[in-house]
């Protein structure tokens, strides 16, 4: 038997695939009006692309999940954003996720150089030094203390 999920009122939901071995998963993490994480489902595919999650996505649809106006934050995968545009329409609520940037724009700095993550997701959330409300902890320059992962 299948979980319904039309008990909560998500205000967004986590799309990320991952690949192990040959295979990858596909994942759906709801967060709920009062801040709860609750997985909503999974699939099994060889790649994240449109129609597997087309299918997906209409699966958690048929099982309750009301999607609207739910924010759906993704990676940049082509095929996670052309399903929710086909089943949710052009007005779908997209939030690119910024830590896949991290790893891309650390991957190429030299490894001499201080630690910038801070740095990088104060620059996300514009804030830190000589950006609105408060710097993160340390101040947020590349100098300081990285944020704990």
């Amino acid at each position: 038997m299948r979980r319904l999920l039309d008990q909560d009122e998500f205000v967004a939901v986590v799309l990320d695939g991952k690949t192990y071995a040959q295979e990858a998963m596909v994942l759906a993490l709801g967060i709920t009006l009062q801040g709860q994480t609750k997985i909503l489902g999974f699939v099994q595919t060889a790649t994240e692309n449109e129609p597997v999650c087309v299918a997906f996505l209409r699966a958690l649809v048929e099982r309750g999940w009301s999607p609207r106006p739910a924010l759906r934050v993704i990676d940049e995968a082509k095929g996670l954003r052309t399903a929710i545009q086909t089943v949710f329409g052009a007005e779908a609520l997209i939030q690119p996720c910024q830590w896949p940037k991290h790893g891309n724009v650390v991957r190429y700095l030299p490894k001499t150089l201080p630690t910038v993550q801070p740095g990088l997701r104060a620059a996300d959330v514009g804030r830190g030094p000589g950006g609105p409300g408060p710097a993160p902890p340390g101040g947020g320059g590349a100098t300081s203390p990285p944020w704990p992962d």
